[in-house]
């Protein structure tokens, strides 16, 4: 039989007082039980910060990140993140575009066996993965990777297009390639910044598509051809800062060359040339080369200067036995090119020697050929000078 005490109605009415009384007396809350929710794990979290089944060492789904306000696609079905940043982007596209992605990917579902390029970066990445709301997260931190702006460079390029430039030459298979862009790609010009995230994000990535672009484009703005205009591309400390960075041998010559023979700006002189605001700086070895290059640069006019005044030995048919003199030609040339020899070389050659100097036939033919094979010398030997090989 049960006592009093242990009637059930009793027994409710008992717990009933003595959480009224705990809840009067404050003293009385410090004795309760501590409970899972007391003792720090908070409110319940947000469905979309549940773990998974299975939680990794690290796990950074949680940590403050800020959408990218460009490429955030609402359909996309894959999140990467740089730094704060996160991405999401569609998978197929990527895959598509990037040997890289296309590896991490297949890697991820166990497709792809060890020994494969970049293997020991991608497995570190798989390994710091997490997934939300059904989506992996892959973070892409690298030391010597991609930032996320220059990431969001090559989302842009892959999505909206690059500009190709129009060209009235003859059809190439570097214009049959340009051709296969122009299919893909809206008209708007690059920066050479934009140029230079690109490189860094396609090179890394190996998007060759966009890689290819690059370094074509800048082959047009830094051409190999023997300079013979005076016009020098503002871009020239780009040039070789992209064509040392990435081994684009080809565009180093060239760029160089507008470097060496721009002339320096005065201090406080008024040009009326705006200059850019962000201008690259070449390193300190590229610098003294390039200290050296102007020297022999302007050295290079002396034997200029001897192979345009030929003297003729003999009076013969074919030689007037006549010292010819260039003297005030050569002269308002190598004051107006002093670092630029070839298109000195040219505007010479531009000179009337029969007619108006009085040359003989002779001596302007070999004046002619003389020329041309000491400019084609002089550009064959600065590529040697800045280290470049043919």
């Amino acid at each position: 039989m049960l006592g009093t005490n242990d009637a059930p109605g009793n027994s409710n009415m008992n717990n009933t007082n003595s959480k009224a009384e705990q809840e009067s007396n404050p003293s009385t809350l410090n004795k309760i039980p501590a409970t899972p929710q007391s003792q720090g794990q908070g409110k319940r979290k947000h469905v979309d910060d549940e773990q998974d089944s299975n939680p990794r060492p690290m796990v950074k789904a949680r940590q403050a990140h800020t959408k990218h306000p460009v490429h955030w696609a609402l359909d996309g079905n894959l999140l990467l993140q740089f730094g704060d940043t996160r991405f999401k982007v569609h998978r197929s596209r990527l895959t598509a575009e990037s040997d890289w992605f296309e590896l991490l990917i297949d890697r991820r579902a166990g497709t792809v066996k060890d020994g494969f390029e970049d293997q020991k970066d991608i497995d570190l990445v798989i390994e710091k993965m997490d997934v939300v709301d059904g989506l992996d997260l892959f973070y892409l931190d690298f030391e010597d990777g991609p930032s996320d702006g220059e990431f969001a460079d090559l989302l842009t390029a892959m999505n909206f297009g690059m500009y190709v430039q129009q060209l009235n030459t003859k059809p190439t298979p570097f214009l049959t390639f340009l051709e296969f862009l122009c299919r893909d790609y809206v008209y708007e010009p690059p920066k050479l910044e934009t140029i230079h995230r690109l490189l860094a994000s396609s090179s890394y990535f190996r998007v060759w598509r966009y890689y290819d672009f690059c370094v074509q484009f800048l082959c047009q703005l830094f051409p190999r051809a023997i300079p013979t205009v005076p016009d020098v591309s503002p871009h020239a400390a780009y040039g070789v800062i992209l064509g040392r960075e990435h081994g684009i041998k080809e565009i180093l010559p060239r760029a160089f060359y507008d470097l060496a023979r721009s002339q320096p700006r005065a201090v406080g002189a008024d040009n009326g040339v705006a200059e850019e605001p962000d201008s690259p700086t070449i390193d300190i070895k590229d610098m003294h080369c390039l200290l050296d290059v102007q020297k022999r640069l302007v050295m290079s006019w002396d034997e200029i200067v001897a192979k345009s005044e030929p003297t003729c030995v003999a009076a013969t048919r074919y030689d007037c036995g006549t010292a010819h003199r260039l003297t005030t030609i050569l002269a308002s040339t190598r004051k107006r090119y002093p670092l630029d020899p070839m298109v000195g070389i040219r505007e010479i050659l531009k000179t009337k020697l029969v007619s108006k100097e009085g040359y003989c036939e002779a001596a302007s033919e070999k004046v002619h050929a003389e020329l041309k094979a000491l400019g084609a010398q002089i550009w064959a030997d600065f590529k040697k000078w800045i280290s470049v090989s043919s």
